[in-house]
């Protein structure tokens, strides 16, 4: 069983309402629905948009498309173009990621054990505690996070749609891209 991620590319109009102009097709890409949105990242990608939900004001494409309901924010989220223009969607992508290096403790000092790139081999408190202080310990063992790059190659059919997208408006401030994972 795999992620599909579906959705719209959303303008605003003059009257401040969102209008779905372009229904996504594209590629399962578990590398950019980590990269963007945090879904999927068994890599533990730095994402530029997890977790938003939709939008406030979303257009009636993406509700109808969403069955008229409003789904929980670990099921949708949005990115704004003006947050995908920086990104050369031509060339492989480099993106923050972390690894966590395991040390063990012992009558000589501090000798390297292993190095993790899964995160979800420890628990939420002991990702928290990564998360926001860097290392911990328990038992024998200490726990250190290091910031790599990843590269990440685009699909076509990914390039495709970031061009469409970044020919349909003026003003990057006026275009978005709601996303929804199931």
């Amino acid at each position: 069983m795999g992620t599909d991620m579906s959705g719209w590319v959303e303008v605003r109009l003059d009257e401040g309402t969102w209008k779905g102009v372009q229904r996504l097709n594209i590629d399962r890409h578990y590398a950019l629905y980590a990269a963007l949105f945090g879904v999927r990242n068994s890599n533990h990608l730095v994402p530029l948009a997890a977790r938003r939900g939709l939008p406030l004001h979303v257009s009636e494409e993406s509700l109808e498309l969403l069955g008229g309901e409003r789904p929980g924010n670990l099921d949708a989220t949005w990115i704004g173009l003006w947050e995908l223009l920086p990104i050369p969607w031509n060339d492989p992508m480099s993106w923050d990621a972390i690894e966590i290096d395991v040390i063990r403790k012992t009558a000589h000092g501090l000798v390297p054990h292993c190095r993790l790139r899964y995160a979800h081999l420890l628990s939420r408190d002991e990702h928290e505690l990564l998360e926001h202080a860097g290392h911990f310990e328990k038992g024998q063992y200490r726990y250190e996070t290091r910031h790599i790059q990843d590269e990440i190659d685009i699909p076509a059919s990914w390039i495709t749609l970031m061009d469409d997208f970044r020919s349909r408006v003026e003003d990057p401030y006026r275009c978005r891209l709601v996303a929804y994972f199931y």
